[in-house]
């Protein structure tokens, strides 16, 4: 069964099909976005090509890292301590996103969604933001680090209590 789903989506981005989003969130920005201006289009999400190696990202002077092919999503975010990953299947391509603080609201959550669509185009899956720091190998494991990321209220499930 994943392989036909694997195939479908392949035939899908070879004929340029564009993804529906009907009752997701991805389909309620998008809706919102092309009411506020008709005359707004969206291409489909390029396939995620993964490259070697990892890009460091310091913010609000704690060190993380992602993938070099991952775009930030509001690079002029000012204030606030929060790093999420806005993702959706395997296939989509992966964004980063500053938040205010770790715990994500509706509006950032809309502005993830819409920053994605303005940034890689409508994706397969409906969108999630993650924590950056649900993987250990997403941020700097020093113990001033860790120290700075329990201080700001970063989920680490890797770390222990």
């Amino acid at each position: 069964m994943e392989l036909i789903k694997k195939i479908k989506s392949r035939l899908d981005d070879l004929l340029g099909t564009i993804p529906e989003h009907k009752g997701d969130a991805v389909g309620s920005v998008l809706a919102h976005l092309l009411e506020s201006d008709p005359g707004l289009s969206f291409a489909r999400a390029v396939r995620a090509s993964e490259r070697p190696g990892f890009t460091r990202i310091v913010r609000a002077g704690i060190a993380y890292y992602a993938k070099p092919e991952y775009k930030v999503l509001n690079p002029f975010k000012e204030g606030g301590n929060g790093v999420y990953f806005v993702k959706g299947c395997n296939d989509d391509p992966t964004g980063i996103f500053f938040t205010d603080a770790y715990n994500v609201d509706n509006m950032e959550y809309s502005d993830a969604i819409a920053a994605y669509l303005f940034a890689y185009g409508i994706p397969r899956d409906d969108l999630v933001m993650v924590p950056v720091t649900f993987w250990p190998k997403t941020y700097e494991r020093t113990p001033e680090n860790i120290t700075a990321l329990r201080s700001v209220g970063a989920p680490l499930p890797n770390e222990g209590i």
